[in-house]
């Protein structure tokens, strides 16, 4: 375009951080134990699910910008689901509520990094991250948000750092798509086929209700 674009993306999901099983029983009981802080260092979304036997290791994950624009324009970050979903919304249409980036002086001195934010996470977390940007005329912008997880925080974090470099992003992109391609023709699927299976999926997901417990 000739003109200047203005456009927000938007990247959310439900964390969990638990056995399957487990949330399919007691899903509102599980996500109790999930916590959520900012880590403004590395422009990251972390939450870690306390665990409940001194024999459990504690889940952790991340969702991040593994590659973002120097178009960027701001972040805003969303972890409590009410405020994100809200009451009698479909998960197409959410009610998509975000907060600003939490102020520096709200950082946390013992958390591993020394800057850790701690978010309110209400009764349910969810994961949400909204991206401004402000394009140029005739410019192009690329974001990439990657997730990781671990039971041990230094691998996580180290997992986030490696991440943030093109070039590992790259790397990790030509690989898989190489990879794909490879599993692909084993399987004699084309690439219209693979399409229509991705749409299919998603449709299913999306549509399906969380089976009810009796």
């Amino acid at each position: 375009s000739n003109r200047p674009l203005e456009i927000e993306l938007m990247s959310a999901f439900e964390v969990t951080l638990a056995d399957p099983r487990a949330d399919e029983s007691h899903p509102a009981f599980t996500n109790l134990f999930v916590k959520a802080r900012w880590q403004p260092s590395q422009q990251a979304l972390l939450f870690e699910r306390t665990p409940r036997l001194v024999s459990e290791r504690g889940v952790r994950a991340a969702h991040f910008l593994a590659q973002s624009d120097p178009q960027v324009a701001g972040v805003r970050l969303q972890t409590d689901r009410q405020r994100w979903r809200g009451r009698n919304h479909d998960t197409s249409q959410p009610m998509a509520q975000f907060d600003a980036l939490p102020d520096a002086a709200d950082s946390s001195p013992d958390g591993p990094a020394g800057d850790d934010i701690t978010l309110d996470t209400g009764l349910d977390p969810v994961c949400a991250m909204a991206v401004q940007l402000r394009i140029a005329p005739n410019a192009k912008a690329q974001l990439i948000f990657a997730t990781a997880a671990s039971d041990d925080e230094g691998v996580l974090r180290a997992t986030i750092d490696k991440y943030r470099q093109a070039s590992h992003v790259q790397r990790a992109s030509l690989m898989s798509a190489t990879l794909t391609g490879i599993r692909l023709r084993a399987l004699r699927i084309g690439a219209e086929d693979f399409a229509g299976a991705q749409l299919l999926t998603t449709a299913l997901v999306l549509t399906l209700a969380r089976p009810q417990g009796r």
